[in-house]
């Protein structure tokens, strides 16, 4: 039996990132200890997770493409490489979004034929990106992409910017536009596993944005989305709905999934985390729905600072488990790079990135979100399932994995400015740890 226990530390102020530790091995648990425990079961078995990633917008490739070649290569390593963080499930634009460089489409002004289609806009700073990235990925690197908004023109307030509606007159020639943007990806040999119907269906936002009821989303998908995709034999790839905040995925749900041949059409739920944790809204999706899969699909710091708060970091260890914990089967940020002014943005609202560039001094800063981030996206791997765990305190937050090898990964966020020491238990072996204050931990063992 191997009882050799590794330790990934990350902790604040201490320069530890990412950093390997080896401790005492696991032992007998011969005194059948009750006290400062969290204990591991494995046999107790969850979703399967397909994996982790962030998004390849306009505002990203334009970053990267202005570092010299040492940094390119760094960002790229820092997520795809063999010794990065292992991202591989990313997300990427249907035409503009507010991470862009300006408001374009892929059809020309008023064309009704789609004789104009085009993803050639992509090539200037989104696919050279995304080429380089599969070709680094030490994983089978996995995408996903969304639409913020149809062009101008097919919606009644006639703008990309700023909600509205699409008109029912145009379902059909945006379902058409969907389903060629994915026969196109394809073609071009990119892995695409699927899309999401909407970009927060439910948000008038002063970016690109189109709101849906879900009467209307479940109408599009299923009398114009799904057979366009068929038309172009795109049927195979995926598709979220709802796209937003957790707090209203039930209801969303719900409504969604009354329809017997929508249920057979869509994969999942798309969900963000802008109006607080609600996982517990995840719990009754689940339950009522246990075949429909849950992604988490956007968060991020908003509101740019010069420099990254050791908070973020935590935010997304605690907004990480809190999703894993509550049968979340993929987790993805939002920008993987921004420049020095949390852009480019094309309306301005600026943020953090978990890597950010000084694209004037040509450096590249790794902050605290992205080593939070990777203790689960570099140890917790495709195809691995949640195990069942519990803790004596609520002090520290924690969830526990098996991956395909059966190496067992455990996450323990300690937030809280004392040390939390425990014991971890699996069946009858137990090893003491310490979980630092301000400190992520992973735990990894084969037992």
């Amino acid at each position: 039996m191997d009882r050799k226990v590794i330790v990934y530390v990350t902790k604040k102020d201490s320069g530890q990132c990412l950093e390997k530790q080896e401790t005492a091995g696991f032992r007998q648990d011969i005194q059948q200890q009750e006290n400062k425990l969290l204990i591991v079961y494995p046999e107790e078995t969850f979703q399967s997770i397909l994996g982790f990633g962030g998004a390849v917008t306009e505002a990203v490739g334009y970053t990267w493409q202005r570092l010299g070649e040492k940094n390119k290569r760094k960002v790229l390593e820092a997520y795809f490489g063999k010794d990065g963080i292992g991202y591989n499930f990313c997300r990427t634009p249907i035409q503009s979004c507010d991470f862009a460089m300006e408001n374009y489409s892929y059809v020309k002004e008023g064309d009704q034929s789609l004789e104009s289609f085009t993803t050639k806009r992509d090539e200037k700073y989104i696919i050279p990106f995304i080429e380089e990235a599969v070709k680094l990925s030490s994983e089978d690197l996995l995408l996903f992409s969304s639409p913020w908004s149809p062009p101008g023109w097919m919606k009644e307030s006639g703008k990309m910017n700023g909600g509205g509606k699409l008109k029912r007159e145009c379902y059909g020639l945006w379902a058409e536009m969907l389903a060629r943007f994915m026969a196109d990806y394809r073609d071009r040999g990119f892995p695409l596993w699927g899309i999401s119907v909407q970009n927060e269906s439910k948000a008038d936002q002063k970016w690109e944005s189109c709101i849906f009821t879900p009467e209307e989303e479940l109408i599009f998908i299923r009398d114009y989305l799904y057979p366009a995709m068929c038309k172009y034999r795109v049927q195979d790839k995926k598709l979220l709905f709802w796209d937003y905040n957790r707090d209203r995925a039930l209801e969303w749900a719900q409504e969604m999934m009354e329809d017997e041949k929508v249920r057979q059409m869509v994969h999942g739920i798309g969900v963000h985390w802008y109006s607080g944790d609600h996982f517990e809204a995840l719990d009754l999706v689940n339950r009522r729905y246990p075949d429909l899969a849950i992604h988490f699909t956007e968060g991020c710091a908003s509101g740019f600072v010069p420099e990254a708060k050791w908070e973020f970091g935590e935010r997304y260890a605690h907004d990480i488990i809190g999703s894993l914990n509550h049968h979340t089967v993929s987790y993805t940020d939002w920008n993987l790079l921004l420049d020095e002014t949390g852009g480019p943005t094309h309306i301005g609202n600026f943020c953090n990135a978990p890597v950010m560039a000084d694209t004037v001094k040509d450096e590249v800063v790794l902050t605290p979100s992205y080593y939070y981030i990777g203790h689960f996206s570099k140890f917790i791997k495709r195809g691995a399932v949640r195990v069942g765990l519990s803790r004596y305190t609520d002090k520290v937050e924690a969830a526990a994995f098996k991956n395909p090898d059966g190496e067992m990964v455990i996450e323990v966020l300690n937030a809280g400015n004392e040390d939390i020491s425990f014991t971890l238990k699996q069946d009858e072996m137990i090893v003491d740890l310490t979980a630092g204050a301000r400190s992520m931990m992973t735990v990894t063992y084969k037992l």
